[in-house]
């Protein structure tokens, strides 16, 4: 088959075939089509259409087309990083208050040591587990980072489907997403800055911490301001943005993700980094125009290619026991993580439950995590397939757990000042 074809070929399938699948009506009301399009990556690869029709699957997805389905998967995971900082308000997050901090902190935190601890005792029943990169320590961290993921945009998209982001209760699910996204980041940054100078001693390492913390100080206090300065200059000369402004933003974005790609830190770091540092009117104008583009047409190809790496055999005792046990206790970690907090912050039991609910929503940010991880060789293919699933699993039990108590006939209370954190889908 001509390169060509095949190739749109392929683009056909991966984008109009979650749509479709996503506008039977008791499907929408489940899930966000970001979910759809994941679980349309993980079937076509090799766990289920692979095993079930192998001739097909190999004619549709060829080894040797996988290059350009990969170019396509990175411009595509590097636009969401970028999209994810840009819906992203650090001095918002800090005008909540202690009490929305402390909450936001639990809700990492809690499930980010439930996972260290649960992938610490693992590692002496599944040795297979850790990436060939890894040490104990490393697997363990970030096992608990995939624990404590919150994925800010595909909640966004389930708080306004749902319409809970018209109450008080979801805006604040949303603040504490963007809060644990923050943290997220952060953590992860270390995490790979540790894995940068294996076996190289602790200076290399304390120069590549030096060296990182530099480059997010010189983002955030010049960087910055001066972006800020560029955009209301060119603004006012021209009466509003324009296409030459989408060159500078993209610019910026290329060149932070360069720097950290070059520091050792995945690139992805360096997207995520650009899209804070983006002046928050400037934001809301560049993310109008990349996301609907980004998410729907872009991401299906990095969820294809993801799915090609997920192999999971669901006759694997082991592996089907460590998928269920992860399952369990991510989503306990978060839940009971983020109730506790919220209760003791004096909300009843019911909303607490409902925001710790809603809070265990993985989605894409974990597929995008584990996808950092494997890429590093701090897990292992069999860890990352399990893993995937459990991304799939919490996500789409979100709405349902969330909504239980909507349906039995309570009602949220809006409140009259949102927190200006725009979602995505």
């Amino acid at each position: 088959m001509p390169p060509i074809l095949l190739f749109l070929g392929q683009a056909l399938v991966l984008i109009a075939l979650p749509f479709a699948i996503w506008t039977i009506p008791v499907i929408r009301r489940a899930m966000p089509l970001v979910v759809v399009q994941i679980v349309t990556g993980v079937a076509l690869g090799p766990s289920l259409f692979g095993r079930l029709a192998p001739d097909t699957a190999a004619l549709l997805l060829p080894a040797g087309s996988l290059a350009s389905l990969s170019g396509l998967s990175s411009l595509a995971v590097l636009l969401f990083a970028f999209l994810t900082g840009l819906h992203l308000d650090l001095g918002e997050i800090v005008r909540q208050g202690r009490t929305f901090l402390a909450v936001g902190l639990a809700s990492m935190l809690v499930p980010l040591l439930a996972g260290i601890g649960f992938a610490a005792w693992i590692l002496g029943v599944m040795p297979g587990l850790p990436g060939p990169q890894a040490s104990g320590a490393t697997f363990a961290i970030g096992i608990g980072l995939c624990f404590g993921v919150t994925a800010l945009p595909v909640l966004g998209a389930i708080l306004r489907e749902t319409g809970l982001i018209r109450t008080e209760l979801g805006r604040t699910a949303l603040g504490y997403a963007a809060l644990n996204d923050v943290l997220l980041w952060v953590l992860t940054a270390a995490l790979l800055a540790t894995l940068g100078a294996p076996g190289k001693g602790i200076s290399t390492f304390a120069t590549l911490l030096v060296l990182s913390t530099a480059y997010f100080a010189v983002m955030v206090l010049v960087v910055k301001p001066v972006l800020a300065r560029l955009f209301q200059q060119a603004a006012a000369r021209s009466g509003g943005l324009h296409d030459a402004h989408m060159a500078l933003a993209v610019a910026v974005l290329l060149a932070s993700a360069l720097a950290t790609e070059a520091l050792g830190l995945h690139y992805l770091i360096g997207a995520f980094a650009a899209g804070v540092v983006m002046p928050r009117s400037v934001a809301a104008w560049l993310t109008a125009r990349l996301e609907v583009v980004t998410v729907v047409v872009l991401m299906p190809f990095f969820f294809i290619v993801t799915g090609l790496k997920v192999s999971f055999d669901p006759t694997s005792q082991p592996v089907l026991v460590f998928f269920l046990l992860s399952t369990v206790i991510a989503m306990a970690g978060k839940v009971l993580g983020t109730a506790v907090a919220a209760r003791m912050a004096g909300r009843p039991w019911t909303e607490a439950l409902r925001l710790g609910s809603l809070m265990q929503c993985k989605g894409l940010m974990e597929v995008i995590i584990l996808t950092i991880l494997r890429d590093a060789g701090v897990i292992s293919d069999i860890c990352f397939s399990a893993l995937i699933l459990v991304a799939l699993v919490t996500t789409a039990l979100t709405v349902p757990m969330a909504t239980a108590g909507l349906r039995r006939g309570a009602r949220f209370q809006p409140a009259a000042a949102p927190i200006p954190i725009q979602p995505t889908e």
